[in-house]
C-alpha cells in the first residue's frame, strides 16, 4: 500500500481504481493462506502461523486465484485488459512458450516470472467457468493437506491432478484463439476502405474494439478517429477538431 502507483504501458495501469485492485489483491492472498483445516489446524494451534502449511503452494496457485479474484469482484482486474490478452495469446501460439504447468512459475526473462498471474489467473478463471465453487473448493481442500499435496486437491475438486488439468485447459485456450481468428477477414476489408491509416499516431485494443488515427485523401486533409468492432463487423469513423498526436 505504501507504494507509488504503477505508472506507463503496464497492465496493472488499467484499472479505473488502483487502490481497490491491490487492496483485493492482497486481501485474496490472506484470506487463501491464512486457512488451515484438519491435521494442519492442529499444527497452526500448536506452532503458531508456521504451522501454515497450505501457504506452500506453486506461486501459479496463490497468484492465479488473486488475480481471478481482482478481475472477477472489480469493474477490471488484469483478466479484463485486452492488451494482456492480446500478449498471452501472442505467447499460447508460440510452441516453445509454457507446455506444461511446471513453466508457470519459472523465474526467467520477461514475461516469464509474470506467467504465474497472467496463465495462472486465466487457468483458475477456466476452471471457475467450467464448474462454480472449484476455486472455493481447492482452497478448502488444499487447507487440509500435507505440504506439496496440492494435487491431492485438484484430483478432489477436478477429478484430474494439476498438471493434466492445466493441459486441458491450454487445448482449450488455443481452440478458443484458433476460433476467434475465424472471423471473416472483416478487419482487412473495412481497413482497406479505410484509405491511408496513421499508425504513427497509434492504435488502442479495448476488448472487441479497436481504434486507431487515419486522414483522408481530401482538400481539407481532416483528421479522423477510426473504431472498429470486431463482433458487430461496424466500422464507426469521427471527425476530429485537431491533429491527433498519440492515443
Amino acid at each position: 500500500l505504501n507504494n507509488f502507483p504503477p505508472t506507463g504501458d503496464g497492465h496493472l495501469t488499467i484499472a479505473d481504481d488502483w487502490w481497490r485492485i491491490l487492496v483485493l489483491h492482497e486481501l485474496t492472498h490472506i484470506l487463501h493462506l491464512d486457512q488451515t483445516r484438519g491435521f494442519p489446524n492442529f499444527v497452526r494451534s500448536v506452532f503458531g502461523s508456521v504451522g501454515k502449511w497450505n501457504g506452500i503452494t506453486p506461486r501459479w496457485f496463490a497468484e492465479g486465484i488473486a488475480v481471478w479474484a481482482e478481475s472477477e469482484f472489480t469493474a477490471s482486474g488484469r483478466l479484463k485488459s485486452a492488451s494482456l490478452e492480446m500478449e498471452l495469446r501472442r505467447l499460447v501460439k508460440r510452441t516453445d512458450v509454457c507446455n506444461s504447468i511446471d513453466c508457470l512459475d519459472d523465474p526467467v526473462a520477461y514475461p516469464g516470472r509474470q506467467l504465474a498471474y497472467w496463465m495462472g489467473g486465466r487457468f483458475m478463471q477456466w476452471m471457475e467457468k467450467q464448474k462454480a465453487q472449484t476455486i472455493k473448493c481447492l482452497v478448502e481442500a488444499n487447507s487440509d493437506s500435507l505440504p506439496f499435496f496440492l494435487n491431492s486437491a485438484f484430483i478432489e475438486c477436478t477429478g484430474s491432478d494439476a498438471g493434466t488439468k492445466f493441459l486441458e485447459f491450454l487445448e482449450s485456450y488455443k481452440l478458443e484463439i484458433k476460433q476467434s481468428l475465424r472471423t471473416p477477414e472483416m478487419p482487412k476489408i473495412l481497413l482497406d476502405d479505410v484509405g491511408r491509416v496513421n499508425w504513427q499516431n497509434g492504435q488502442v485494443a479495448a476488448a472487441e474494439k479497436l481504434f486507431f488515427a487515419g486522414y483522408d485523401f481530401t482538400p481539407a486533409a481532416l483528421d479522423w478517429l477510426w473504431e472498429v468492432n470486431v463482433n458487430e463487423q461496424k466500422i464507426q469513423k469521427y471527425s476530429l477538431p485537431y491533429y491527433v498526436e498519440s492515443m
